[in-house]
């Protein structure tokens, strides 16, 4: 499951609420002593508050910067909603990840600022950072992100981050005593679709 939640000051109102939509993804490649793999987020479903209006637009020129008072985005992934295809593989993964004592996955948006303009599909770029916990560690990563302002409160953002387990505290799985085992990188991926919570209704009362 995936799930952007805030920090909410309920004395706040002049936010906007962003929420996933259907046909979102995520999913982590990786490989192996004999093959790749690929785990798919089985549920996707996000939530977001944002009181810096233009943190999704070609108009963020000046960069968003995170406001402990205001600005919360966070996104959390349950471990145990990856799967990878094969049950084996999947209790290896849970198991080196420590779903048990840390179930989920946890990223913190710090800030992010506009580095290239729309490009004729109307496709621009964000270069974004942000504190990533896995297993309990917590790293800060770059990403650049892709944005796209398909409609009126609906946007498309598309990144990918390759990752070290073992900057994380994670021994890479290994599977019949070792003859199998995952190496160390793993690349995460997103395809994300997040529209206004307003647009968001409208859609459900559309098809209702």
């Amino acid at each position: 499951m995936l799930l952007i939640s805030p920090i909410i000051n309920s004395q706040q109102k002049d936010f906007i609420k962003y929420v996933t939509q259907p046909g979102s993804r995520l999913w982590i490649e990786g490989s192996s002593t004999i093959s790749s793999f690929n785990c798919k987020a089985r549920l996707l479903k996000g939530f977001a508050y944002i009181y810096s209006s233009d943190i999704l637009s070609e108009k963020l020129t000046k960069g968003f910067k995170k406001d402990v008072n205001k600005d919360e985005v966070d996104v959390t992934v349950l471990v145990y909603s990856l799967d990878c295809g094969l049950e084996a593989m999947n209790e290896d993964m849970y198991h080196a990840m420590k779903a048990a004592q840390f179930p989920t996955l946890r990223y913190n948006l710090i800030d992010a600022h506009l580095i290239s303009k729309a490009d004729s599909a109307g496709w621009f770029e964000l270069e974004t950072k942000g504190e990533l916990t896995i297993a309990g560690e917590t790293n800060e990563v770059d990403i650049i992100v892709k944005v796209l302002h398909m409609q009126n409160g609906t946007y498309r953002l598309i990144g990918s981050k390759s990752l070290m387990m073992k900057d994380y505290g994670i021994e890479p799985p290994s599977h019949l005593w070792g003859l199998v085992k995952a190496h160390n990188r793993l690349k995460v991926f997103f395809d994300l679709i997040v529209a206004t919570d307003k647009v968001s209704q409208q859609s459900i009362q559309g098809k209702n």
